[in-house]
């Protein structure tokens, strides 16, 4: 084979051959997650589930649960902004998956609810991962973005150059594919950004092409959150040129401009309406979507 070079399989260390169950207690007990990262061997042995969820009860409960009891006591000091740190660590993790943390919380809620109660209070201080908002937004991925809204108090990172921008690309991809529930779970939840504003809504008409289902649920709840300016220049002539091509969704979005643009005006369902193949107006009930956007996490900084 000439010279070509063999490489050997590196021996294992005394660390990496050590029972399972006391390579997991060193790993919990040097509060460093980089342990599991230091050895490829060492990171295959600790990947597993019973594993994940032993570090994450260890960071989400259980460090939390002896800082408000030891906290008074000075010789028992726990680092709080380290471990903080470590738990938005984990959150970013590749295992932590839509599925693993709801299942982690509700194996919290079957121990009690007052441990789901002190894991719902540490993650005040953490932010919604950005991998959660990237790619393709499905059905799995909007309700799980849907629990993350309902059930816990997590926010996006608004100091973050990086969150605010992969935000506006999930928007916009929603709007581009027309996935409506996206859609609406973006126009509906203020944790996930500002309502739509007049330069949504034109990007959904030339842009997107105009989903009527889309581009209404815009209009509403931009109207529903304050936009009292309607005029619009590309808009306007998008609707022209529409109604010279005999597009019927011309017609349809003049109508819905006057509505709004009329005095304290809101765009109505079914005026103007029309089905076609391809081309058919779906309403949610917004009132029963709004109205089900209760406060039940305001945790203060102090609890956590």
């Amino acid at each position: 084979m000439g010279n070509m070079t063999v490489f050997k399989a590196r021996e294992a260390t005394a660390l990496e051959i050590l029972p399972l169950e006391i390579l997991q207690d060193i790993f919990l007990r040097t509060h460093n997650i980089d342990f599991a990262l230091c050895s490829p061997r060492i990171g295959a042995r600790l990947s597993s589930s019973y594993c994940y969820h032993l570090v994450c009860y260890k960071y989400f409960y259980e460090s939390l649960s002896d800082y408000a009891s030891r906290r008074f006591y000075a010789w028992e000091k726990i680092d709080i902004s380290r471990v903080r740190d470590l738990q938005g660590r984990l959150m970013n993790m590749r295992w932590m998956t839509p599925t693993f943390f709801k299942g982690f919380l509700d194996y919290m809620e079957t121990i009690s609810t007052s441990h789901l109660h002190t894991v719902k209070c540490c993650l005040v201080h953490l932010r919604i991962p950005v991998k959660f908002l990237r790619g393709s937004l499905n059905m799995d991925r909007i309700d799980f973005l849907q629990f993350l809204l309902d059930e816990t108090p997590l926010r996006l990172d608004w100091n973050c150059t990086e969150t605010r921008l992969a935000l506006s690309s999930a928007k916009k991809n929603a709007i581009l594919q027309s996935n409506t529930a996206a859609v609406m779970l973006f126009v509906h939840e203020r944790r996930l950004g500002k309502p739509p504003d007049i330069d949504l809504i034109r990007f959904a008409v030339l842009t997107a092409g105009c989903d009527r289902t889309v581009v209404f649920m815009l209009m509403q709840a931009a109207r529903r959150w304050g936009l009292r300016v309607w005029q619009d220049e590309a808009i306007d002539e998008w609707v022209r040129q529409a109604k010279i091509d005999c597009n019927p969704k011309g017609a349809w979005l003049e109508l819905k401009l006057l509505e709004l643009r009329g005095p304290g005006g809101f765009p109505d369902p079914h005026t103007g309406s029309y089905s076609l193949p391809g081309d058919e107006l779906f309403i949610p009930d917004t009132d029963i979507v709004l109205k089900s956007k209760t406060n039940r996490f305001a945790y203060s900084e102090a609890a956590s």
